[in-house]
């Protein structure tokens, strides 16, 4: 059964559609200002993973919720492992899981 998406769900969507977009630049300052290459690597591979959860978020789908919410789980570990942890980058996550896992059970 067909369940429209949520507005809230829609405007966390665009947001994070959005601050992909805006890695890109990030990404080409990482390289040019001698981060280690691993990282600028590491952030695209996130980067396109997080646009596929999100994709799967906007079309309602029950693994977009759980991909995302398994990504976002790496993605803290990782950086609290490197010490480039940013509580923003959390707090916006989180709130994207939790309004998805909310709407779960409306999700095909």
């Amino acid at each position: 059964m067909y369940s429209p998406r949520p507005p809230i769900l829609s405007v966390l969507c665009v947001l994070g559609f959005l601050g992909c977009f805006f890695k890109i630049p990030f990404v080409i300052t990482l390289s040019g200002q001698g981060a280690e290459p691993w990282y600028a690597v590491y952030i695209t591979f996130s980067t396109i993973c997080t646009i596929v959860c999100l994709a799967g978020l906007w079309l309602m789908r029950k693994w977009g919720v759980i991909g995302y919410t398994l990504l976002m789980a790496i993605n803290q570990w990782i950086y609290l492992s490197f010490r480039k942890w940013d509580a923003n980058a959390l707090i916006f996550s989180l709130a994207v899981a939790l309004v998805g896992w909310i709407y779960y059970r409306r999700m095909e």
